[in-house]
């Protein structure tokens, strides 16, 4: 960030994409308060160079929204998820599958359970559409659409999904996702 920004024009749109890398840094470092301020300055700066309606900046929505609700402020995340949704959709004519993702677990550990089975269906048939069957992409999504639905207490079809990602897991390159469905089944 010092570099480009020594080297760069104030308007230089990798500028803030630097500002906003170093904010995920630092926001994985614990330091949150200083990501946030990053964020909100690359937000600023990428809003008057790009204007309001660029993927860079529903990404620094998405990025920002996923740090206020960790910091205990879920209206203000969840207004940001909205935009960053809404951006990449007048954009692309659909949503961001990560963001329509992290916005579906928002709302899942938000107890909105009924709104987020609604929004991890839109991700998983987005994924389906975009991505191989076998991506490890779409078995996260099955997986907490899955945890979603034993919220629900819609034991059978929990169980199904699960199921159904369980081949995929056992090839090994997913340690993570197999230990999420295992704990899973155990629940069911």
């Amino acid at each position: 960030y010092d570099l480009r920004r020594e080297l760069l024009p104030p308007d230089h749109p990798d500028r803030q994409e630097s500002l906003n890398n170093l904010a995920i840094l630092l926001e994985g470092d614990g330091q949150v308060d200083e990501a946030r301020r990053m964020y909100e300055d690359a937000l600023a700066s990428a809003r008057k160079i790009l204007g309001e309606r660029h993927q860079f900046v529903a990404t620094i929505l998405a990025n920002l929204a996923d740090l206020q609700d960790r910091m205990g402020q879920p209206l203000a995340a969840e207004e940001n998820y909205k935009a960053a949704l809404k951006v990449w959709r007048e954009l692309r004519g659909q949503e961001n599958p990560l963001c329509l993702f992290n916005y579906a677990e928002f709302l899942r550990q938000h107890k909105r359970i009924d709104e987020a089975e609604a929004q991890h269906r839109s991700c998983l048939k987005l994924r389906e559409s975009l991505l191989p069957p076998e991506h490890l992409d779409l078995v996260r999504s099955r997986l907490s659409l899955a945890a979603t639905l034993r919220e629900l207490k819609r034991y059978p079809e929990s169980e199904a999904l699960v199921q159904r990602c369980l081949p995929r897991l056992e090839e090994g390159d997913a340690p993570q996702l197999l230990g999420i469905a295992s704990l899973l089944m155990g629940r069911l």
